[in-house]
C-alpha cells in the first residue's frame, strides 16, 4: 500500500522481488492493496473516506504485483511473517481457484495461532488473483477488528461465530455463504438477524481492480476527468482535483520505471532527484551541476507538449532557464541537463531502456489503449518520480550530513521515518503533480514554494536549493530567498 498520509502503518515488508528501493509512496501500483487499507482503517481527519477502524494496528505486507498478481509461495511467506509478527487478523483481498498444499498449510499454521483469516472468494487463475469479493473483506476484518477490541481474551473462533451468527441472510448458504456483515454488530447488537439484505436499484458491483475498460469508471476517455468522490477511486491534487485509478495505475507504473530502465542516480540525476552528474555510480567528481527543479519542470513540460502531438526531443527548454551562479563547469548545465533527459526518447518520442539500451514498448508500459493522452500521463509519472526523489537523494541532516542509502533502507534515503518531513513534503508534492495532469500543463517554482511554505518544517536541508530555484527563477527567487536559503545545504 502506498504511504498517503491518510493510513497509520505500524510495519510494512515487500516481498516482491527487484522491488526493495521503490518509495512508498507509489508501491501499489494497481490502488488496490491502499484501497483495502482505507476501509480498514483511514483516518478520520477530513480527508477522503474514514475507516471502520481508524485504531487498528495497521501490517501491511505487499505480495501482488502491478498486475494484481502473485505466486502462491510468496503469499505463504507473507502469511508466515505475519505469524512472526503475533498479528490478530490477516485479510486477504485476492483469491485463486486451485487448491494449494502449501498454501493450505500457511493458513492451518496461522489459525492454529489464534489468527483469524478473512478472505475474498476465489476467482481464475493458478496464481493468487483480486477478485469480486476483495473489497468485501477488509470491511469484515475491520468489523471484526473492532469486536475483537472489546475483549482480546476471547479465541478468533468466537469473533468469527459472531460475524456469521448475526449475518444479514441473502439467500441459500451454497450460493450465498454466511450473508452480509450485520449493521450494528460493532456496537454491541449481537441477536440473530434473519432480515434480507437490502437492494439498490443503483448498486454497481466492480472487481478487486477497479481498471477494467468496461467498469463505470474505466476506459481511458474517462482519465482524469472524473471527480466523484463517493463512486470513483481518487487521489486529491492540491486544488481538490482527483485522478480515476485508470490514470492513476498509468502514473504509478512510470513513478517506478526510472529505476527499471534508467542509469544510477548519479549518471542519471536528473530522473532520481540528484544534485548532479559524475561519471560513474561511485564516483564525485561532477561533470555538471543537474538541477533537480529545472528537470521536475521540464519533464512535465515534455510531458505537456505530447499530450499535444508534439516530439519529446522537439521541446525547447523553457524561456529563462540559466545555469547556477559562480559554475565553474565550462559546458552549459541547461543543456547537458536538457540533452540528457531528451536522450530518454528515440526520434519516435519512444521511451529507451537505457540499462540495455533498447526501445520500450508502449503497449507493455501502458495498460489500456496507447494514446498521446496516456503517454504524456506516463511522462508525468516518470517526473513525480523524479521530484520527490529528491527529497531523498538530494537531502541533508540539519548537521550537514547527507541522508544517503543504507542498506536495508533503514535509517537511509528510502527510509520515511530518517526525517519524516521529507516524505511529508514528497507528498505534497505528488499532489501538486496531480494538479498538473488534470490541466496537463507544466509544474513551476510555484509548486516548490507552496510546499516549502506550508510543509516544510526546517528538520533537513536539500542540497544547492536556492542555487537551483535561483536559475529557473530569479525574480520569484527574490520574492522567498529567506525561505529557500534556509532550507539550502550548500
Amino acid at each position: 500500500m502506498d504511504d498517503t498520509g491518510d493510513i497509520d502503518v505500524y510495519m510494512r515488508k515487500n516481498f516482491i522481488p527487484g522491488e526493495d528501493e521503490v518509495s512508498i509512496l507509489y508501491e501499489d501500483g494497481s490502488c488496490h492493496g491502499t484501497s483495502v487499507a482505507d476501509v480498514i482503517a483511514a483516518l478520520d481527519n477530513g480527508e477522503g473516506i474514514t475507516g471502520i477502524n481508524p485504531q487498528v494496528l495497521l501490517y501491511s505486507a505487499r505480495v501482488l504485483d502491478s498486475e494484481n498478481r502473485a505466486p502462491v509461495s510468496r503469499v505463504v511467506e507473507a502469511i508466515d511473517w505475519a505469524i512472526s509478527q503475533d498479528v490478530d487478523i490477516i485479510n486477504l483481498s485476492f483469491g485463486t481457484t486451485v487448491d494449494s498444499p502449501a498454501l493450505r498449510a500457511a493458513i492451518q499454521r496461522a489459525y492454529n495461532a489464534n489468527i483469524l483469516l478473512v478472505a475474498a472468494a476465489g476467482n481464475c487463475g493458478g496464481v493468487c488473483t483480486v477478485g469480486g469479493t476483495s473489497l468485501a473483506a477488509p470491511h469484515v476484518t475491520a468489523i471484526a477488528s473492532v469486536l475483537w477490541q472489546q475483549d482480546k481474551s476471547m479465541p478468533a473462533d468466537f469473533i468469527r461465530a459472531l460475524l456469521d451468527f448475526s449475518a444479514n441472510q441473502y439467500g441459500d448458504a451454497l450460493e450465498y455463504g454466511y450473508g452480509l456483515v450485520a449493521e450494528g454488530i460493532g456496537a454491541g447488537i449481537l441477536e440473530y438477524n434473519e432480515k434480507p439484505v437490502m437492494e439498490f436499484e443503483d448498486a454497481t458491483y466492480v472487481e478487486g481492480l477497479w481498471l477494467h475498460t468496461s467498469s463505470k469508471y474505466g476506459g481511458h476517455q474517462l482519465l482524469l476527468q472524473q471527480t466523484d468522490k463517493e463512486n470513483a477511486p481518487d487521489l486529491q491534487g492540491i486544488d481538490g482535483e482527483t485522478m480515476t485509478t485508470s490514470g492513476m495505475k498509468i502514473l504509478k507504473a512510470a513513478a517506478i520505471a526510472p529505476d527499471n530502465y534508467f542509469l544510477e542516480m548519479r549518471v542519471d540525476p536528473e530522473w532520481h532527484g540528484y544534485s548532479g552528474r559524475t561519471d560513474s555510480d561511485k564516483g564525485d567528481d561532477l561533470i555538471y551541476h543537474s538541477n533537480y527543479v529545472f528537470a521536475y519542470i521540464f519533464i512535465t513540460q515534455i510531458a505537456s507538449a505530447v499530450y499535444g502531438g508534439e516530439l519529446p526531443k522537439n521541446v525547447a527548454v523553457p524561456a529563462g532557464m540559466s545555469c547556477i551562479s559562480g559554475c565553474s563547469f565550462s559546458a552549459n548545465c541547461v543543456d547537458k541537463m536538457a540533452a540528457n533527459i531528451k536522450e530518454t526518447f528515440d526520434e519516435a518520442g519512444n521511451l529507451k531502456n537505457k540499462k540495455n539500451n533498447t526501445i520500450l514498448d508502449w503497449s507493455k508500459l501502458i495498460s489500456g489503449e496507447v494514446t498521446n493522452r496516456t503517454k504524456a500521463i506516463y511522462i508525468y509519472g516518470l517526473a513525480l518520480h523524479s521530484v520527490t526523489d529528491a527529497f531523498a537523494h538530494s537531502s541533508y541532516t540539519l548537521d550537514g550530513k547527507h541522508i544517503g542509502h543504507i542498506t536495508g533502507t533503514a535509517g537511509g534515503a528510502d527510509d520515511k521515518n530518517k526525517v519524516p518531513n521529507r516524505y511529508e513534503c514528497a507528498r505534497a508534492m505528488c499532489r501538486y503533480i496531480i494538479s498538473h495532469v488534470k490541466k496537463f500543463e507544466s509544474g513551476s517554482f510555484e509548486d516548490f514554494n507552496g510546499v516549502f511554505s506550508g510543509t516544510y518544517d526546517n528538520s533537513f536541508k536539500l542540497k544547492r536549493l536556492n542555487k537551483y530555484i535561483e536559475a529557473v527563477d530569479s525574480e520569484n527567487y527574490k520574492k522567498h530567498d529567506e525561505l529557500y536559503d534556509a532550507a539550502t545545504q550548500n
